[in-house]
């Protein structure tokens, strides 16, 4: 669960995990959702419906909480 996470690593973690399933072939991702327990596709589809512009803000970077520079 998220919730043990700071917020601002939440963020980043609930952002990265939208991106990745936005890359996934929609047929693919369909029949997994389908194969998948309610409660798991349930899951996978609210991080699926996150906003574009929902991005992590430059503080929530992994970069940026350790201090790098770009």
């Amino acid at each position: 669960s998220l919730e043990r996470f700071e917020p601002g690593v939440a963020r980043t973690l609930r952002s990265m995990s939208a991106a990745a399933l936005r890359r996934l072939p929609s047929n693919l991702l369909d029949e997994t959702l389908t194969s998948l327990g309610d409660r798991r596709a349930a899951l996978l589809r609210r991080v699926r419906r996150r906003p574009v512009g929902a991005e992590p803000t430059p503080a929530a970077t992994p970069a940026a909480a350790s201090g790098a520079r770009a």
